[in-house]
């Protein structure tokens, strides 16, 4: 957490702020708000549901793992993911390996089954630092990949399900 506080709030923290302060005033603000202006993309609970006929699914995040469990329950979707892995929930967040890992040990994968998609290059460097393959959503809030290639592209959640059997096929 302490990097997207870093990050978002350097002003205030350049100022003498102080990073523990500021924790619990996002969180408790963030979670008072957690779906004002917060929505699914157009087409993602029908891949989520898709998706779950393929696969356990798991969620790794970087926010705090119980914003994550409040958001997605308020946006209807919890019940598809088999496990939430938030930024807090290891030691060390995206794109280190460590958050995926601890996921597809909670669901018994191996990164040779395994598959992120992602809409960031910290998920796509997360996955190829797991070992794992990676779709990349071109519809996300990044409009590159970043330098590491993903194995497939979804430009719209309506590919989701379509890109997942492609790269799970038996070669």
């Amino acid at each position: 957490m302490a990097h997207l506080y870093q990050t978002c709030f350097d002003d205030y923290l350049a100022s003498g702020g102080d990073l523990r302060g500021l924790d619990g005033a996002y969180v408790a603000d963030y979670g008072s708000h957690i779906h004002d202006s917060t929505v699914l993309y157009d087409g993602i609970a029908e891949a989520l549901v898709g998706l779950c006929r393929l696969a356990k699914l798991a969620l790794v995040t970087n926010k705090p793992e119980a914003l994550s469990e409040l958001l997605l329950t308020a946006l209807g979707v919890r019940q598809h993911f088999a496990v939430v892995v938030g930024g807090d929930t290891c030691q060390t967040a995206k794109p280190d390996a460590e958050p995926l890992l601890h996921a597809m040990q909670a669901v018994g994968a191996l990164p040779v089954t395994t598959l992120m998609i992602g809409d960031s290059p910290g998920d796509i460097a997360c996955a190829h630092a797991a070992g794992t393959r990676v779709i990349w959503c071109a519809y996300g809030y990044k409009s590159a990949p970043g330098p590491r290639a993903p194995n497939g592209v979804a430009h719209h959640p309506s590919e989701l399900v379509s890109a997942v059997q492609r790269l799970l096929a038996p070669r």
